[in-house]
């Protein structure tokens, strides 16, 4: 064991893998084995020392989140037990959307498609399940578009039919 081996710390062995960027080059910088520094890194509990990587030829990086999994992930959901999860993805519902448009009022379809995230063939049908859809003559010249509007302003325009 050489001189040096013995007054490398712990955190001195990590604090090297950090700067020389990777055990091999700090191995080689303070004049000991990797396997020897590896140890020693590991000794500190503050870091997990990666196998070499064979492949690339290079030293893995020092991970410290790997030892801290609190501080590793930030962010995340809450779950709350009012919080639904569901196993697959809910069914699209557009009923809603249709209710929250203003009364006395016609819409486009493509343009409530591009507004909601949802395709025009979705809105479309959802809005005939609905009885909300309807062909509106906008100019007068037999030029029908295809539009949704609120359910009760259909029921009321609609009653003829």
């Amino acid at each position: 064991m050489s001189n040096a081996s013995r007054k490398i710390t712990p955190a001195a062995a990590v604090a090297a893998i950090k700067e020389y960027g990777g055990l091999r080059p700090a191995a080689r910088a303070l004049g000991v084995d990797n396997g020897w520094l590896c140890r020693i890194a590991k000794r500190s509990g503050k870091t997990t020392v990666a196998k070499p990587d064979l492949r690339g030829g290079r030293d893995a990086h020092v991970d410290e989140a790997a030892s801290r999994p609190e501080e590793a992930y930030t962010g995340g959901i809450s779950l709350s037990p009012s919080v639904r999860v569901l196993e697959r993805r809910p069914p699209v519902t557009v009923r809603s959307k249709f209710f929250s448009l203003p009364k006395g009022k016609a819409f486009k379809v493509a343009d409530l498609a591009k507004r909601w995230g949802f395709s025009a063939e979705t809105v479309k049908r959802h809005a005939k399940d609905e009885n909300c859809f309807a062909y509106v003559d906008t100019t007068g010249h037999d030029d029908f578009e295809e539009c949704v509007m609120h359910p009760d302003t259909a029921a009321s325009r609609m009653k003829g039919n």
